[in-house]
């Protein structure tokens, strides 16, 4: 930017203002990563089911059995002993524990159209652990961002899921079946990550993906 600026001694002199100049950039960047995932995925079919429901019901109790959230049509288990818990950066139950109670570690590099990401999962029903149940338990009632995925591939610890969104769902109670009861609250797709609240939902800020750096 430019301007003329109002001299004071340079009038005597003839000089009534200099010409002052400034320059400055402002710059927006997106993290590779997001912590506020919960490392359990819902396939796409249930989520979009659990979506219907909340438009025809206003926001209906939902219960989810855990050891059926393989295939992405939600018909049948898709793997040898996945059970759809995530890989976040740490293998076996302390891994999960850290992101139940801190958020998972997901990679945000969009691929193909429209845009998904991959996650990594873990073998196992991981809510019979001890410590994991005492981790949900500190959960209870808060709103957490499931990832959707609607493709599935590998087993066991090679298993893959392409995530597609993020459901947002109030996390209500388990039982030790593996039935987690929740309460819908919103859904982002992975391709429209809102700017200003990354994942998404009331309190936003507790899924932001997004930072924002001003330099001179």
């Amino acid at each position: 930017v430019q301007r003329d600026v109002p001299t004071t001694l340079g009038k005597l002199a003839g000089v009534k203002s200099v010409k002052a100049s400034r320059k400055a950039s402002a710059g927006l960047g997106v993290i590779q990563s997001t912590t506020g995932a919960f490392p359990l995925t819902i396939c796409d079919t249930q989520a979009k089911a659990i979506m219907s429901r909340a438009i025809s019901s206003p926001y209906p109790i939902e219960v989810i059995d855990v050891d059926k959230v393989w295939k992405a049509d939600c018909s049948s288990k898709n793997g040898s002993g996945n059970w759809g818990w995530l890989d976040c950066g740490g293998n076996g139950t302390p891994g999960i524990v850290d992101a139940i109670l801190n958020g998972c570690d997901l990679d945000l590099t969009l691929t193909g159209t429209p845009p998904t990401i991959t996650a990594d999962g873990q073998p196992g029903n991981k809510i019979n652990a001890g410590p994991i149940r005492s981790a949900i338990d500190a959960v209870k009632n808060q709103i957490v961002a499931f990832p959707v995925y609607d493709k599935v591939a590998g087993k066991g610890a090679g298993t893959e899921y392409r995530v597609v969104g993020f459901i947002n769902l109030k996390f209500i109670d388990y039982d030790k079946d593996g039935n987690i009861t929740v309460q819908y609250v919103s859904y982002s797709p992975v391709g429209s990550i809102n700017p200003n609240c990354g994942i998404g939902g009331p309190g936003c800020a507790t899924f932001n993906n997004y930072g924002i750096g001003l330099g001179s």
